[in-house]
């Protein structure tokens, strides 16, 4: 009995470090020579990178201890040294492209990845982007890795758009590679097993994706839910107004269904779903008259999706659109891994350093509405510059994360303590993260100082306090633990 307890204990508590177990996208490289290391859960700005990027970049670390092992642009490979590997020059990607690289592992194979590069579309002559691949081995070069030859630029599929996105096979063994075409509505949905690429399958669904000397509807983002049962597609179809449209994907078999109309709107780009799978945020232009804002929340709990768009700048009192000078035509968006969504814009037009180094900062992703927390930080890339792009991974290393999930956390910050429900209009109770519980002293004080009710706490989830007593009004909820102290507000109804 001890030993089946033992056991079960074990599992849920891996289960519950799932994903922080998953380190392979704690490095980000973008932007002109900048990146973020996220090892210590708060992002740490990097000048080191000799990288030059536009569009999205492509980055791995190891899954288990969350060290560098190569990033991309989709036209050089670089390695943990930040040198291009001996053989990782004259990729044919393009960093201008949307999504110009992605890094796919090669299933059980732990010193093998795909690297698929995305060519850039132009419009005038009309070009579509072509996809190619390379495989990178980290056994080569002394572990620091590079490319065998004859596995080089290999293309795969060409007139398709700037979009590429993958999505773990739901055995867990392989992925589902997705992009789209240009002048029709075609998914292209290919299984990747071992060394095994198959054959597109292909779902005519949705709208066309034009392009034509007036129009470069190649351009935009192709993202994943982070549980994979949801594909979003922006289309950057300059001051037109089109469709923003979802659609439902199954990942046992790669069949994409279900297309849904979010709304119209114009300039879009960047777009990211929430890491609970709730939300989903657009970067564009609304046609509502009365609120163009540019970024934009939906609620996908709802049985009436398009309804539930909230704008989050410029309709915001609690955000300063004057302070926002960071480019808002191309904002990317990226969920990270404390939990966050990060936006970058194109700021090269600004010669203040501090606006070449903002980017925007959603805290609370899985939150509905303004409550999401939109913010504006600036970060010391010293003489770096942010531009249009972020990494490009694959969704699902973020599923279900949360800034108080993850171990790296100090038991200091608030989000690790829970009092709920507040308001409340009679009891209530407070929820300690596991690792950082110790019994403590619960003092609740009035806006006087005064305190009005002391209890000692010696479990992780607290007994309903009573507090039906105390007059309507605000209160602080103090936590008083031996090495150190939490305040909490509290509304009594």
């Amino acid at each position: 009995m001890i030993a089946r307890f033992i056991s079960l204990f074990i599992l849920i508590l891996l289960a519950s470090l799932t994903s922080f177990g998953q380190k392979e996208a704690n490095f980000w490289y973008f932007g002109d020579y900048i990146g973020f290391d996220f090892n210590n859960n708060n992002p740490t700005p990097l000048s080191n990178s000799n990288m030059e990027s536009v569009g999205a970049t492509a980055v791995r670390s190891d899954q288990n201890t969350g060290k560098l092992l190569f990033y991309s642009n989709g036209e050089s490979v670089w390695n943990e040294k930040n040198q291009v590997m001996p053989n990782g020059s004259h990729l044919l990607g393009e960093t201008r492209a949307t999504q110009s690289a992605l890094i796919v592992p090669i299933p059980e194979e732990p010193n093998l990845f795909y690297l698929f590069t995305v060519s850039k579309s132009l419009v005038s002559p009309a070009k579509a982007s072509r996809i190619y691949y390379s495989i990178i081995d980290m056994s080569l070069d002394n572990g620091f890795g590079d490319i065998p030859e004859g596995k080089k630029n290999i293309p795969i599929i060409d007139n398709v758009a700037e979009k590429l996105t993958a999505i773990p096979v739901s055995d867990g063994i392989g992925y589902w590679l997705i992009t789209h075409g240009v002048n029709n509505n075609s998914f292209f949905v290919f299984k990747i097993s071992g060394y095994s690429i198959s054959d597109p399958k292909t779902f005519n669904i949705g709208s066309i994706y034009e392009l034509n000397t007036e129009k470069n509807e190649a351009v935009g983002f192709l993202k994943a839910s982070p549980n994979g049962k949801l594909l979003a597609s922006t289309v950057t179809s300059g001051t037109y107004f089109r469709a923003f449209e979802l659609f439902d994907f199954n990942h046992e078999n790669g069949e994409i269904s279900n297309p849904l109309s979010l709304g119209d709107f114009s300039l879009q780009y960047g777009l990211s779903f929430s890491p609970d799978n709730t939300k989903l945020y657009l970067k564009a232009t609304n046609n509502s008259i009365d609120a163009r804002d540019i970024l934009h929340q939906f609620d996908l709990n709802s049985e009436d999706i398009k309804s539930t768009r909230v704008g989050l700048i410029r309709t915001n009192p609690n955000f300063d659109i004057n302070q926002y000078n960071i480019g808002l035509t191309a904002l990317a968006l990226q969920i990270a891994p404390d939990g966050n969504i990060y936006g970058a814009g194109n700021p090269s037009d600004f010669e203040n350093q501090e606006d070449q180094n903002a980017m925007l900062v959603i805290e609370k992703p899985n939150a509905k509405g303004i409550a999401a927390q939109i913010m504006l930080k600036r970060f010391n890339f010293r003489d770096g510059a942010v531009t249009n792009g972020l990494p490009n991974f694959i969704e699902n290393i973020f599923n279900g994360i949360s800034a108080s999930d993850n171990p790296n956390v100090l038991c200091t910050e608030l989000e690790l303590y829970q009092l709920f429900p507040n308001p409340t209009t009679a009891t209530i109770n407070i929820t300690v993260s596991e690792r950082c519980f110790t019994p403590y002293f619960l003092t609740i004080y009035n806006l006087l100082g005064q305190s009005i009710l002391t209890l000692w706490v010696n479990s992780q989830i607290s007994d309903e306090v009573d507090i039906s007593q105390l007059s309507t009004g605000t209160y602080y909820a103090v936590l008083n633990f031996s090495d150190k102290r939490i305040v909490k507000r509290l509304v009594k109804l």
